[in-house]
């Protein structure tokens, strides 16, 4: 079986619409269309789309898929999945996929690739995870006869591509970039919970945070830090999850805490800031611990850009912090894509 893939042509589109065979398939791949899928709708999809893409199997056009959302060294997602029914159970569906990840991750260098999948998709479920994309969302739905179904969302970072087992030194995409200490490959530091608190690890993560405050939110004053230290030593010893990053000698590095669905704390020593660790840090939050929220001050620009730029939204403000200063909050939620 010779595989091979390229952008899709015009000429396409219409072979591709013959791939859904009735109207779960279509709602599968493209929710939003109305069967059978026509060329209009199609184009008008890859238009509003990136990096549409044809598998060709021994000459045929035989599957597409596209990004609904791309950006460079953020976030691309997948969409428009559809595989010719003459040869789905045959690898192309993988192929497929696997490519789309090449794409994503040297083309627009993503930090992290999002696919979603209906529960009513066995294929699919039992597809994505294979190739190491994990659940971090459930999300409910109403298909075309207005029954319920559920929208699972999954991610795949590239941290964790980069661990994935590879039998093919020459895979693509696994020489993507060049993992050193300084990129936290994943092999020089980890991310572990702290089922114990001593008093030595909380006054080095107390450490940790005064120094990152200090580097990040210049809005707040020598004075201003030293007042609301305490209440964050208290906080370091009460929050139901703390869970903290070392490197290969087991020196702490940064540090979150999460309530519930909510990131409490995030704070990275100055020497690690701008490493990929906060993005670590969330990628984790999200994928293992079911985190859906965070706060963050207003004034702190590059938090609240960061946090942004990892998929969470603003949906509240705040004039005081939770000590009762002056200093604005936003809170803010994990936007589910809502185009797939």
């Amino acid at each position: 079986m010779s595989l091979s893939h390229r952008p899709i042509t015009e000429e396409e589109i219409q072979y591709i619409c013959g791939f859904p065979q009735n109207e779960d398939e279509l709602f599968f791949c493209f929710p939003q269309a109305t069967f059978p899928l026509t060329v209009p709708q199609l184009r008008e999809a890859i238009a509003r789309r990136s990096d549409a893409t044809v598998v060709e199997l021994d000459g045929a056009v035989v599957a597409f898929a596209n990004f609904y959302r791309w950006q460079t060294g953020g976030c691309c997602a997948i969409g428009n999945v559809i595989v010719a029914p003459a040869v789905r159970g045959r690898g192309v569906g993988r192929y497929l996929i696997e490519r789309m990840i090449d794409l994503a991750f040297t083309r627009h260098r993503a930090a992290e690739i999002r696919i979603s999948c209906f529960n009513r998709n066995v294929a699919g479920l039992l597809l994505y995870p294979k190739l190491g994309f994990q659940p971090y969302a459930i999300e409910q739905r109403n298909d075309k006869k207005g029954h319920r179904v559920a929208l699972i969302h999954l991610l795949l970072t590239r941290n964790q591509f980069m661990a994935l087992p590879c039998p093919d030194a020459t895979r693509p995409g696994k020489t993507f970039g060049n993992e050193t200490k300084e990129s936290f490959s994943g092999e020089l530091m980890q991310i572990v919970t702290a089922t114990e608190r001593p008093t030595s690890l909380i006054e080095t993560l107390l450490d940790i945070w005064e120094a990152s405050v200090a580097a990040t939110h210049h809005f707040l004053s020598p004075d201003n830090i030293q007042s609301i230290k305490p209440a964050v030593k208290t906080a370091l010893d009460a929050i139901p999850l703390l869970a903290y990053a070392v490197d290969a000698d087991n020196v702490p590095l940064g540090f979150m805490g999460i309530d519930g669905k909510k990131i409490e704390m995030l704070f990275i020593g100055p020497d690690y800031r701008g490493l990929g660790l906060g993005r670590l840090f969330i990628h984790h939050a999200i994928a293992n611990l079911g985190a859906r929220y965070v706060d963050v001050n207003e004034e702190n620009d590059q938090g609240a850009a960061f946090y942004e730029h990892m998929g969470f939204q603003v949906y509240n403000r705040s004039e005081h912090d939770n000590q009762g200063n002056p200093f604005p909050i936003l809170h803010m939620k994990l936007d589910i894509p809502a185009e797939y």
